[in-house]
């Protein structure tokens, strides 16, 4: 006796990508508003080494952007200012202020959940 079997493979795997960029999305905004939180702080004073920079003129906080690359399903976070990279990590004349790394740290098991959900 044969038995007949449809195959939902390639639906499911659709419905799967589309549900994952969907929540990667999610995911990816969830951390820019903390950043921007984060970064919230007023000026002054400064901030001191090891603590987020203060907002002076909110160029950093505005320039936060999310993109998703549909196809690898990766999210990035960030700035494009060139300083950002200098304030996260710091220069041999500035202690760092990181902003990024904490916030990912701080929010792993919402952001964890966040990708979790399924079709």
């Amino acid at each position: 006796m044969i038995k007949n079997y449809r195959w939902y493979g390639d639906e499911y795997y659709r419905e799967w990508k589309r549900q994952s960029t969907k929540n990667l999305h999610k995911a990816c905004i969830l951390l820019k508003n903390k950043i921007k939180a984060e970064i919230g702080t007023k000026y002054p004073p400064a901030s001191s080494a090891g603590t987020p920079p203060h907002l002076r003129t909110g160029e950093l906080r505005r320039s936060m952007a999310h993109e998703v690359d549909n196809n690898e399903l990766i999210g990035r976070v960030g700035s494009n200012k060139k300083y950002s990279g200098y304030l996260e990590r710091g220069t041999g004349k500035m202690a760092k202020r990181p902003y990024l790394q904490p916030t990912l740290e701080a929010n792993v098991k919402t952001v964890q959940r966040i990708l979790q959900r399924g079709p």
